[in-house]
């Protein structure tokens, strides 16, 4: 499981290998409620969260790919689609636009 955190919008964020999916909930929430963002992903490996531009990357181990999601989970795209061998990890520096 993958998890990260965007501190200023109290968010969590998480993959879940069993559900093939991506989550969030609140974390100043008193009720535990998640919410599914992403589906489909069919190996989720890492994720990471771009809190200033609002952005959450994911690996899939599956597919072989690296996509990317705006933090509402819509405007989902690939950034790399084919042959990108064994997805891992997954990084980001949003202060600097770099992702690694």
């Amino acid at each position: 499981m993958a998890l990260h955190a965007d501190i200023a919008a109290q968010k969590l964020f998480w993959a879940d290998l069993s559900q093939k999916a991506i989550f969030s909930t609140s974390i100043d929430d008193r009720v535990s409620r998640h919410v599914k963002m992403i589906d489909s992903v069919y190996n989720p490996v890492a994720t990471a969260v771009d809190w200033v531009y609002k952005t959450i990357f994911w690996t899939d181990a599956a597919s072989k790919t690296m996509s990317a999601a705006t933090l509402d989970g819509t405007k989902r795209k690939f950034l790399f689609n084919s042959d990108l061998g064994e997805p891992a990890c997954i990084t980001v520096d949003p202060l600097s636009g770099f992702v690694y």
